[in-house]
């Protein structure tokens, strides 16, 4: 029998020494919240082997700024989102904390919902991915990990997942078809490049060949729409 899979956990990395000490204390902040909110050395399985109200209320890892002190996965999740609509700008404007982003914060938000089964934790999971599609800054300069995530929420609302799960991802998917800029940077980092293989071969077929993340979110409501309403409906 295979061994579980094991997942990295999220190593801390010191700020610059030049950098004002609010900034400081804003990045080794969020750094403790991706570490605690982040699942230790174990397969995503041995997550759930404690109780549900546990997993809840207690946190797993210490932080390295914040020594000693265990927040809550929910917790954490919820400040993270705090941190990153209320300073956005930090994010995008330095390298370091950009990467901290990037590395650290999306890694963390990956672990938490990818194979989740506590509401709690994909409910805030998503409120946090909504704040990073919502912000056109940010959405462009991470769409490959949002992708990512768009094709976890994509997959939640196959039929085989639980009411809940379908439910949380089209609240989701809702919140990102009633956003113009969301779909507008989806759109656009699918759309063929100028000289691009796929520029010449729709000029040469006459037709649009643009594949990727836009047109599966599209494909997929369509294929959901068409079961609610025609295959639910014949069922009543």
């Amino acid at each position: 029998k295979e061994s579980p899979a094991v997942l990295p956990m999220v190593q801390p990395s010191s700020a610059p020494a030049d950098w004002p000490e609010s900034v400081k204390m804003f990045y080794s902040f969020v750094q403790d919240l991706c570490v605690m909110a982040d699942y230790d050395n174990s397969s995503i399985q041995a997550r759930y082997a404690v109780d549900a109200g546990e997993r809840m209320r207690t946190g797993a890892r210490e932080g390295y700024w914040l020594d000693k002190i265990k927040f809550p996965r929910p917790l954490c999740l919820d400040l993270l989102g705090t941190c990153v609509a209320a300073h956005p700008n930090i994010f995008t404007r330095s390298p370091e904390c950009f990467a901290l982003l990037r590395h650290n914060l999306c890694a963390t938000l990956l672990k938490n919902t990818r194979g989740c089964f506590d509401f709690a934790i994909l409910i805030r999971s998503i409120a946090l991915l909504q704040k990073l599609f919502h912000n056109k800054d940010l959405a462009k300069l991470l769409m490959l990990e949002l992708q990512v995530f768009l094709h976890l929420m994509l997959d939640l609302v196959n039929a085989d997942r639980s009411p809940w799960q379908r439910a949380t991802s089209l609240e989701f998917l809702k919140s990102i078809c009633e956003d113009p800029q969301a779909l507008v940077v989806l759109y656009e980092h699918d759309a063929p490049k100028p000289g691009s293989d796929r520029v010449r071969a729709t000029g040469s077929s006459g037709g649009s060949t643009q594949t990727g993340t836009f047109n599966k979110l599209v494909d997929c409501l369509a294929k959901l729409a068409n079961q609610v309403l025609f295959v639910s409906g014949l069922e009543h």
